[in-house]
Order: structure tokens, then sequence, then C-alpha cells
């Protein structure tokens, strides 16, 4: 909870059922990763990079990714 991530290159980074809480994720670079099952609330994103990774089942509370940037990213069962 209340981790800053911001500017971390989480390239291929990995997490199921993970719980992410006022979470600062400005300019990750999350290309490749799995985050699946997690979920993420009152976390900020802006000027993110996703790609060929996968959000399966999670859920965003509050903020989310624009999903313009989540090309070839799995958004299968994401809550919004």
């Amino acid at each position: 909870m209340d981790v800053d991530f911001s500017f971390c290159d989480l390239t291929n980074a990995a997490a199921d059922q993970s719980v992410f809480t006022n979470c600062d994720f400005t300019g990750c670079n999350l290309k490749s990763a799995h985050l699946t099952n997690c979920t993420f609330t009152n976390c900020v994103f802006a000027d993110n990079s996703f790609g060929r990774g996968s959000l399966y089942r999670s859920t965003f509370v509050g903020d989310a990714p624009d999903r313009e940037c989540l090309a070839d990213t799995i958004v299968d069962a994401v809550s919004w």
C-alpha cells in the first residue's frame, strides 16, 4: 500500500491476486507485465507503457490506465 512505483521499469513483472492501494504508477514501463486477478484502488496511472501483457480479471477502483495505451494487453474480465 502507498507505494511509489513512478518511472519504474516493471517489464515482465508478475503478480496474481495482489492488492495495490494508493500506489503511483506514473510513467511505469509495464510492457509484458502479467498482473492478473489484482485489485488497484485509488492508484495513479499516467504516461504508462503497456503491451504484450495481461490484466486479466483485475479490478480498478478510482483511476485506471488509459484504455488506448493497453493495445496488445489482455483485458478480459477486467472491472473498470
